[in-house]
């Protein structure tokens, strides 16, 4: 068992305070949970037989919802939904990640010309309108040049 809450990175002392605390069970070690009824519960959720009260309703519950087929019929129709969600939520993280590396690839070619014209001693007010980055910028990596 792995008790967790949320804590500021930057300062360990610092906590959200929200109330909410994440508590996680490694379902693996079943057999060496504290209470019985902990090792029942986690021992049914590994596909053993419901050996408490709980896991015998719990058992009756899963066995009543796999027979309606309503209730399948909603959960298909959720299931599908979801995995709409997660292609669709996938596909716009591949199409910001191409945009944002289109992005770098082009300020990167930028500043490789900028220095390679800088080289070639093309003014520094010329490489800056040429290019379309800042002057600041270009000068920057004009003294950049000469300290080398």
């Amino acid at each position: 068992m792995y008790f967790f809450e949320d804590v500021c990175r930057g300062r360990p002392d610092l906590k959200l305070n929200d109330g909410a605390y994440k508590v996680f069970f490694n379902a693996e070690k079943y057999d060496s949970m504290e209470t019985e009824n902990l090792r029942a519960f986690f021992g049914f959720i590994k596909g053993q037989r419901p050996a408490t009260d709980l896991t015998s309703r719990l058992d009756a519950l899963i066995k009543r919802a796999r027979q309606d087929s309503k209730l399948r019929g909603q959960y298909m129709m959720w299931s599908l939904a979801l995995d709409d969600e997660r292609r669709a939520a996938r596909e716009a993280g591949l199409a910001e990640g191409m945009a944002e590396g289109l992005l770098a690839g082009e300020r990167r070619k930028a500043l490789e010309a900028a220095r390679n014209f800088l080289l070639n001693g093309v003014d520094a007010d010329v490489v800056a309108k040429s290019i379309g980055l800042p002057l600041d910028q270009v000068l920057d990596i004009q003294r950049g040049l000469s300290v080398s």
